[in-house]
């Protein structure tokens, strides 16, 4: 729309220019014309105030020539022209001019008409081409309108199926976490099942007072390694659930102590030295002391 209001703007400036340097420039020689007409046929002049009358009648004549392009100037700057150069002769012999006064005068009229026609054309003119811009930025606008009506569709739709495809992954979500607190569940009670009798059959030796020493002491460590078991499948339930470790705090000696304790077959003919102080740390007793036996 602001390129077609340029376009449109420099075709009236050129226009308006048009109507200005042609038609004022028009009635301006064509009064100097009458004027200097009406002086040569004044009575006494002298005769080099005739030659000067005569060579400026001559340079608008020249000058009108090449502005006389309106439809039917040309043919009445003619008519003028034959009555001037009769003028010039009749002032020179002394003849009488009055009927050159008055074919003079009309066709200086006619000419001051044709002009102020040919103005009030061209002014149409530019009002034709001020409308004719008011409904090309109708239809520019009417055509970014559209254009951004299909737009804002296409979005609308691309968002509705961005809302569909979440709302199918949110339901796919939730399935498979049903799935997966299904299976979690499953899972922890087929690993419970087992640890059960081994439990029960480490608690029966650890309490039976007539079995050696070392068996009691074997038990201990199947009883210790039972409830860590156990402690493991409950931190993989929780973390299946809730996607993350379970939240707690640990004294880092306790659960080292007791891993330590656990491994302590394994770590015989090795020296292991712990400086670790008394502050707690952010993670759930399990968590650690997995992660210590695993170091």
């Amino acid at each position: 729309m602001l390129g077609t209001d340029v376009v449109v703007a420099r075709r009236v400036a050129a226009r308006t220019s048009e109507i200005v340097e042609n038609s004022q420039r028009s009635i301006e020689l064509v009064d100097d014309l009458r004027a200097q007409a009406h002086r040569l046929m004044a009575r006494g002049l002298l005769p080099e105030d005739v030659g000067g009358i005569v060579d400026r009648i001559h340079a608008d004549s020249q000058a009108y020539d090449q502005i006389a392009t309106a439809p039917g100037e040309s043919e009445e700057w003619i008519n003028l022209r034959a009555p001037l150069a009769r003028l010039r002769t009749a002032v020179t012999s002394g003849e009488p001019t009055a009927d050159l006064a008055v074919e003079i005068e009309a066709s200086a009229d006619n000419l001051v008409r044709i002009n102020g026609k040919t103005s009030a054309d061209s002014a149409q003119a530019i009002h034709r081409i001020h409308e004719d811009a008011i409904v090309v930025d109708t239809l520019v606008g009417g055509g970014a309108f559209a254009v951004a009506a299909v737009i804002a569709t296409l979005l609308w739709r691309l968002l509705e199926r961005q809302r569909l495809l979440v709302a199918q992954h949110l339901a796919l979500v939730e399935a498979r976490n049903r799935d997966l607190d299904a299976f979690a569940g499953r899972a922890a009670h087929d690993l419970r099942v087992p640890l059960s009798p081994i439990r029960g059959y480490a608690d029966l030796m650890a309490l039976n007072k007539g079995a050696p020493a070392e068996v009691r002491e074997m038990a201990g460590r199947i009883q210790v390694a039972v409830a860590r078991m156990m402690r493991v499948i409950d931190d993989m339930l929780m973390l299946a659930r809730a996607g993350h470790a379970a939240p707690g705090q640990v004294v880092p000696g306790a659960a080292v102590a007791r891993a330590l304790e656990e491994l302590r077959p394994e770590l015989a003919d090795a020296e292991v030295t712990t400086e670790l102080t008394g502050d707690a740390v952010a993670c759930s007793p399990g968590v650690l002391e997995q992660i210590v036996r695993n170091l």
